[in-house]
């Protein structure tokens, strides 16, 4: 009788793919060393760390790079790495033995003469422990991490990772990381504090900018000037023993921002941001560094108690940064919140006064390969319009907002974001102009497939219910997937 070994290959496949939760997977590959080899690379393809059973046998993080450690081929097997499990600092603490740090020392090539990356390995700090896993995982092509994990950290620890993962001339130079393709940070804080800023968030994020294949970007961070990242990426480039001439010291308002001196994020095609007003600039800049963008998804959060006249997002000038992007863009999504309570607090009148959003993105008809939009109509045809709505009386004429949009559209998403300031002073002017610009829409824009629409709480709800009747059947009527929501307040059909 032959041996479930001798199987052919696609069978022995289809064995190992029954079994893809990770216990059978584990159990599996005990059974034979001819199972093995089938099994690992499914097992190790995809590592994920949570705070699960931290109470009862070693941290899973610490536990993983000591087996990396003493087996250095699996690390070649990991391809998607998530470290957004939050895990609690205190559990690191002396978990990793001596002698197996110090073959971590050898093996990497670390002369570690002041001591103090050994230190920090023994006493568990995170960044270094993450600084060597991501070395340990040449082939690494998806780095999801909180980085709320390194935040309790001393800051003076915090170079340890940007020290050791550099530009060049490092223990680990950045051009290990040719196979990195996505990394997503965030902070499990930013949901609920997200007033609560730290520096090392932008630091992450900007030397993610310096991976040489880099493609997917994705974080959040809270309220950091756009000189922090100046500084940290001239910090980055000097570690690398880059000179000064790379900066354009010219009279534009991107001087000082580096001009790719390094192709930073030259292979960059989705870029997404959740972020407060402060950091707005920072897309500002770092559009004109990725000529190939085809994905950007924009979050500006606001705060009340933290506006100044200084903070704002300016519409128009970011237009004139996408508009260089016109030839490539294929999605595109600008949310400004204003559904939590929180931010509802400000007022319309404070909203115009203070100027946090101003001007408008104007005309997008020249975006001919974009496919997908998901935006506020008043981002496009100004808040000009909004702020000069009388108190009671007619709506003023509007220009069609189908002739704005991209000639090559397939689903289009408007939100009512900025709606909710518009409510304050005249709900109903407010939403006939909403409606306005989805009837025109529906009307002209017969390329569109899909539109997912939101008719927000201005109205009466009879009439609400009204209106969005009539908009479904105008879609059936025509051919095209619809989804209409009762605004921020309200409840999705």
């Amino acid at each position: 009788m032959a041996s479930l070994i001798t199987l052919p290959t696609e069978l022995l496949d289809q064995i190992v793919l029954s079994q893809l939760d990770t216990p059978s997977l584990s159990n599996l590959s005990q059974t034979s060393k001819g199972f093995r080899e089938y099994c690992l690379p499914k097992l190790y393809a995809d590592i994920s760390i949570s705070r699960s059973h931290l109470h009862h046998q070693q941290p899973s993080l610490t536990f993983l790079l000591r087996t990396l450690i003493v087996k250095p081929d699996l690390g070649s097997l990991i391809h998607h790495l998530d470290l957004r499990g939050w895990i609690p600092y205190k559990d690191y603490i002396n978990c990793i033995p001596a002698c197996v740090l110090n073959l971590a020392l050898k093996r990497t090539g670390i002369y570690d003469d002041s001591g103090i990356w050994k230190t920090e390995l023994s006493l568990g700090r995170l960044d270094p422990i993450i600084a060597l896993l991501l070395l340990y995982t040449p082939n690494l092509e998806s780095l999801k991490m909180d980085t709320q994990i390194l935040r309790l950290i001393e800051d003076r620890t915090c170079e340890a990772i940007c020290h050791g993962i550099s530009v060049k001339n490092s223990h680990f130079p950045i051009s290990k990381f040719d196979k990195l393709r996505s990394v997503e940070l965030a902070s499990n804080l930013f949901d609920h504090y997200p007033e609560m800023a730290s520096s090392l968030d932008i630091r992450i994020f900007v030397l993610t900018l310096f991976f040489p294949n880099i493609e997917k970007i994705g974080v959040k961070f809270g309220c950091v000037p756009c000189k922090e990242v100046v500084a940290w990426m001239k910090r980055l480039l000097s570690l690398g023993g880059y000179p000064m001439d790379h900066y354009n010291r010219g009279s534009s308002q991107h001087a000082d921002f580096p001009q790719n001196p390094l192709s930073i994020a030259c292979h960059l095609r989705q870029l997404k941001l959740d972020t407060m007003f402060d950091s707005a600039p920072i897309l500002d800049k770092l559009l004109y560094q990725t000529p190939k963008l085809t994905h950007l998804d924009f979050t500006y959060r606001i705060i009340k108690e933290r506006t100044t006249p200084t903070s704002l997002l300016n519409l128009s000038s970011l237009s004139d940064v996408l508009h260089t992007l016109h030839s490539t863009l294929i999605s595109l999504r600008l949310s400004v919140p204003m559904n939590k309570p929180k931010y509802r607090d400000l007022s319309w009148e404070e909203f115009g006064e203070s100027k946090i959003v101003s001007g408008s993105l104007g005309s997008l008809a020249e975006f001919a390969c974009l496919k997908t939009l998901d935006i506020s109509p008043l981002m496009i045809s100004g808040l000009n319009d909004a702020m000069a709505f009388p108190t009671s009386g007619s709506v003023r004429s509007t220009r069609s907002f189908a002739t704005l949009l991209p000639p090559d559209l397939k689903v289009l998403r408007l939100k009512d974001d900025l709606y909710e300031l518009a409510r304050q002073r005249n709900s109903i002017c407010v939403e006939s102009v909403f409606s306005s610009h989805i009837f025109d829409v529906l009307e002209s824009c017969k390329q569109i497939k899909e539109i997912h629409m939101q008719i927000g709480g201005g109205f009466p709800h009879s009439e609400a219910l009204e209106k969005r009747r009539t908009i479904l059947e105008m879609c059936e009527r025509e051919g095209v997937g619809c989804t209409v929501g009762r605004g921020a307040r309200g409840k999705t059909d």
